[in-house]
C-alpha cells in the first residue's frame, strides 16, 4: 500500500471552518408565531456560504481526484467532527482510484478482530 511505496507526495489544502451552514426553513425562521416545540421535528437545510459563491468545495474536489488518499486534522471536538463529515462528502466521492489500496472486509464480529499489522 502506500506505505510500502519509496516515496510518497502530499497535498496540503485547508477549509476556514464549516463548509456549509445549517438553518430552518423560512417558515420557522420567525421569533414570533413559531412554536419552540414544532422545531425538535422541523426539517433543518444545508445551506453554501456566500449564496453558493464559496470556493472551498469545488476546490476541495479539485485536490481530491488528484490524490489516492486522504487524512484530515481536525479539532477533537463535536464541531471539528462535523466539518470533518462535511469535508468526507465532498473529498471521498472525488478521490482519484489506487488499484493497491482496498480496505479489507470486516469480520462478522469487530470485537474479535485484530486490527494490528
Amino acid at each position: 500500500a502506500l506505505a510500502a511505496s519509496p516515496s510518497v507526495r502530499l497535498r496540503v489544502t485547508s477549509t476556514v471552518g464549516h463548509m456549509y451552514g445549517a438553518e430552518f426553513p423560512a417558515a420557522f425562521r420567525r421569533w414570533k408565531g413559531v412554536d419552540p416545540i414544532s422545531l425538535f421535528d422541523a426539517e433543518v437545510e444545508r445551506i453554501e456560504p456566500d449564496d453558493g459563491k464559496s470556493c472551498i468545495p469545488g476546490q476541495l474536489a479539485a485536490e481530491a481526484a488528484k490524490c489516492h488518499a486522504v487524512v484530515l486534522w481536525l479539532d477533537c471536538d463535536r464541531e471539528g467532527e462535523n466539518i470533518c463529515y462535511e469535508v468526507l462528502e465532498t473529498v471521498v466521492p472525488n478521490l482519484a482510484p489506487h488499484n493497491r489500496l482496498r480496505a479489507p472486509p470486516l469480520p462478522q464480529n469487530p470485537k474479535e478482530f485484530d486490527f494490528r499489522p
